[in-house]
C-alpha cells in the first residue's frame, strides 16, 4: 500500500479529540472554602479585547470593555445584585485573558462569552468542557453557541435562524432570584437554535418546537447556551446588530442564569493533565490534513523531530509509527 493511501485511510478512521472526565471534590456543594477562592467572590473568566468581535469598530462585544454590553456590565457589578448584602451575596470580578486553558480556568468560577472575532481553538474547547465537568460554569450568548459548544453537551446546534418571538419556558434559570421570567416573550433579532439538546440539555427559550436557549447539567457543572448576542445589547449598529428590545427582562434573566450556573464557594478547578499526543505536529489539538503535511516536510527535510521510532535515523518505521499514532487519535 502507497503511503498517501495509508495516510487516507488513517485520517478516515481519526477522531478529532476525547475528553477526559476531571471530577475534583471541591466543585461539590457546600465544599469549603480555599485558598485563592475569595468566598464573598465571583470570578468570572473572559478573553481580552482583542478577541471580542467589534464589526470594524462600531459595535464593540468585549464584555469588560466594550459598549455593546454596558448595561449587562452594571447589572452584574451592581452590589444590589451581586454584592455583600446583595440579592446573590457574592461580588463578581472580571478577569480578561488572551486565551482559554487549564492553569487560568483554575483560577475561575464561571467563563463568559459572546461572540468572538475567531472560534475557540479545539485546545481551548477541550479545556472549557474539562472545566464545566468537573463543576465549573459557562455562559455564552452569541448566535452560534449551539453550534460551537452544544457538542460539548451532546447537543447540535443549527446554521440557520431567523427574527421571531421567543417564550421562557420554566427553568432554574426563569424563576431564580432576580425575576421569575418563566412564561414571558422577548423579542429576539437574527438567532439561530438548538436541532437537539441531548440527555443533559434542557430548554431554556423557545421559538415554536426549537430551542433558542438551553442550560446543561454536565458532569458536577452547568452551562447556559444562548444562540444569539442581541437580546442583551444596549444597542444596535448599523450592520452589526441589534439593541435588546426588552433590556429589563433581558436582565433579569441574564442574572438568574449566572446565579444558577455559579459553582458554591471554595470551588477550585484541578487542570486536566492532557496525554501527549505525538502525532499532533502543529499543536491544536486535532489530528488533520495538517499534522500530515507537516510530518511529510520535516520527514523530507530530514528533521529529526520526526524520528517517532528515536533510533537516530529517519526511514519507513518511522512513517508506521507516525501512521499509528494519528490513527491512534489524542
Amino acid at each position: 500500500m502507497g503511503f498517501m493511501n495509508m495516510v487516507h485511510q488513517s485520517v478516515c478512521h481519526t477522531g478529532r479529540f476525547r475528553f477526559l472526565a476531571a471530577v475534583v471534590g471541591t466543585g461539590l456543594l457546600g465544599a469549603p472554602a480555599v485558598a485563592g477562592d475569595p468566598v464573598g467572590v465571583i470570578r468570572v473568566l473572559t478573553l481580552e479585547s482583542f478577541r471580542a468581535y467589534d464589526c470594524n469598530g462600531a459595535w464593540d462585544t468585549d464584555l469588560v470593555n466594550g459598549e455593546v454590553f454596558e448595561d449587562l456590565r452594571a447589572a452584574l457589578t451592581d452590589p444590589a445584585n451581586f454584592g455583600i448584602g446583595g440579592v446573590v451575596d457574592r461580588e463578581i470580578q472580571f478577569n480578561s485573558v488572551p486565551e482559554i486553558n487549564g492553569p487560568l480556568l483554575s483560577q475561575t468560577d464561571i467563563v463568559m462569552l459572546s461572540t468572538l472575532s475567531e472560534p475557540l481553538t479545539a485546545c481551548e474547547l477541550r479545556d472549557l468542557g474539562a472545566f464545566v465537568e468537573a463543576g465549573g460554569g459557562l455562559f455564552v450568548f452569541e448566535n452560534s453557541a449551539g453550534l460551537r459548544y452544544g457538542p460539548l453537551f451532546g447537543a447540535v446546534g443549527t446554521s440557520s435562524g431567523d427574527s421571531s418571538f421567543g417564550a421562557f419556558a420554566s427553568h432554574a434559570t426563569t424563576v431564580g432570584p432576580f425575576a421569575n421570567t418563566a412564561g414571558s416573550s422577548i423579542q429576539i433579532a437574527f438567532h439561530r437554535h438548538f436541532e437537539s439538546l441531548g440527555a443533559h440539555g434542557a430548554p431554556i427559550l423557545n421559538h415554536g418546537e426549537s430551542a433558542v436557549a438551553a442550560g446543561f447539567e454536565h458532569g458536577l457543572g452547568r452551562a447556559v447556551l444562548f444562540c444569539d448576542e442581541e437580546w442583551v445589547a444596549s444597542f444596535g449598529g448599523a450592520n452589526c446588530g441589534a439593541g435588546a428590545f426588552d433590556l429589563p427582562l433581558a436582565l433579569s434573566f441574564f442574572m438568574n442564569a449566572v446565579a444558577w450556573i455559579t459553582p458554591e464557594a471554595g470551588f477550585e478547578y484541578e487542570p486536566v493533565v492532557w496525554p501527549p499526543c505525538p502525532a499532533d505536529l502543529v499543536e491544536d489539538c486535532v489530528l488533520d490534513f495538517f499534522d500530515v503535511q507537516t510530518f511529510l516536510a520535516r520527514f523530507s527535510e530530514g528533521d529529526m523531530t520526526v524520528d517517532f521510532i528515536d533510533d537516530g535515523v529517519l526511514d519507513f518505521f518511522d512513517v508506521l509509527e507516525f501512521l499509528n499514532d494519528f490513527a491512534g487519535g489524542c
